[in-house]
Order: structure tokens, then C-alpha cells, then sequence
């Protein structure tokens, strides 16, 4: 059954207008890696909140397997031979468990997520940065004459 609507109530224009900005980050994230997955994102997401974590810590919170979260880490690090890789994070051996690496993010990995947070409403971004991030702040402009249709099962 499909309704149409106009986001005019504030709760629909809210959601909008997180979406929006939810769009804008993850569009920011894919500018970086085209077909960029949500699996990459996600591990990406888990190192930045951290100032390390081990790959077991990542599969433990992500819930991805440990084949998957190496793969990820390799993409967002120094990428595969002969591929190269984004350059978010680093890994490094662990100095409390020398067979572990701990995981970090580098300083474009740092601006990176900065960027993102900026764009969900986080922390004030450079300039420059924050003009890619602006229509997410103006929902009105963004979605002006937009026509809504809401599915109800």
C-alpha cells in the first residue's frame, strides 16, 4: 500500500534531514574507494573510534570473520601487491602481544574521519571540507519539490 507525503511534519523532516547528512557521509566515504562496501566502512568505523584495536577486537565488534577483517584492513592500509591501498590506517606490532598488530589510523585516515563526523553534525571541519558537507545542512534546498512516497505493510 503506497501513500504519498510531503515532509512537512518535524519528525519526517528531521529523519530527512539525518538521512541527508547520512548520505552525504557515506558518499564522502565511497569518493575514496569506488564500490566501496558497507564491510569496509564498518571496519573503518571500529578503527577510528579507537585509538588502536587488533583485528580480533574488530571481528568481536563488527562481527565480520576474521578472513574479512584482514581483507578490509589491507584495502584501508597498504592495499595488496600490485593494488594499492587507501592509506587510512597502519598496522603495527603490539608491544603487549608481539603476534598481535595493533590498528591504527593515519593522519589522512584522521582527516577522514573528521570529515564524516563534520558531515553527521560532529566536529567543525576546514573549509574546504565542510562546502562538500554543506547541502547536508540545508535539507530544505536539498529536497525542495520532492515528491515522498511511504510504503505501509
Amino acid at each position: 500500500m503506497t501513500s504519498s507525503a510531503q515532509p512537512s511534519s518535524p519528525s519526517m523532516s528531521t529523519t530527512v534531514f539525518a538521512l541527508a547528512k547520512l548520505t552525504t557521509a557515506l558518499e564522502t566515504f565511497h569518493s575514496y574507494r569506488e564500490g566501496a562496501s558497507i564491510q569496509l566502512l564498518l571496519v573503518f568505523l571500529a578503527i577510528a573510534q579507537r585509538k588502536t584495536i587488533s583485528a580480533a577486537q574488530i571481528v568481536a565488534e563488527v562481527g565480520l570473520s576474521q578472513s574479512a577483517v584482514s581483507r578490509s584492513v589491507t584495502t584501508l592500509g597498504r592495499g595488496k601487491p600490485g593494488e594499492p591501498g587507501l592509506g587510512l590506517v597502519v598496522q603495527e606490532i603490539d608491544p603487549v602481544e608481539t603476534r598481535a598488530h595493533a590498528i591504527k589510523l593515519t593522519a589522512k585516515g584522521k582527516a577522514l574521519s573528521k570529515q564524516l563526523a563534520g558531515c553527521l553534525g560532529g566536529p567543525t571541519m576546514n573549509p574546504p571540507d565542510q562546502e562538500r558537507c554543506d547541502h547536508a545542512r540545508a535539507p530544505s534546498e536539498v529536497f525542495a519539490g520532492a515528491h515522498w512516497e511511504v510504503w505501509v505493510d
